[in-house]
């Protein structure tokens, strides 16, 4: 009889060790889906961050109107961040960019001044954009808006 206690209390220590195997692996599971489910929210948020919209200014928009318009625009809900881009830095880099001079070909400066904006998260969905859109070529002195 002694034997027979001996081999149930074995059967017993191995059952402790499944046990334990298995919560361990339902745990570490658990784990896994909720870290991919907070990674994949925190990069939707970022891409959603990161959608600019770019606004080309008509050529006659003098600099200190487009200041003034940009600092209509920075009061928008929608906005997170606006960069002024003006004609003479939108030329320095296409300088940079096109290893060339465009002024030598054409007598006059071919880049437009442009403003950037970038989004909050919350108006970065398709019917958000189409609304802003239509809302920024209202202006009388934008030319084109992408996005």
């Amino acid at each position: 009889m002694a034997k027979r206690r001996k081999k149930t209390g074995s059967r017993h220590g191995l059952q402790a060790v499944t046990l334990c195997i298995s919560t361990a692996m339902v745990l570490i599971l658990l784990g896994l889906v909720v870290f991919s489910v907070l990674t994949a929210r925190n990069l939707s948020t970022y891409v959603k961050q990161n959608i600019v919209v770019t606004l080309m200014l008509q050529d006659d928009m003098t600099s200190g109107e487009a200041r003034q318009f940009c600092a209509k625009l920075k009061h928008r809900p929608y906005i997170c961040r606006l960069d002024y881009i003006s004609k003479e830095q939108a030329l320095r880099e296409g300088i940079k960019t096109l290893g060339a001079d465009p002024r030598e070909f054409a007598d006059t400066n071919p880049f437009l001044s442009s403003v950037e904006i970038t989004l909050n998260a919350d108006y970065a969905n398709t019917d958000s954009l189409q609304f802003i859109s239509r809302e920024l070529k209202a202006y009388p002195k934008v030319s084109e808006v992408k996005y």
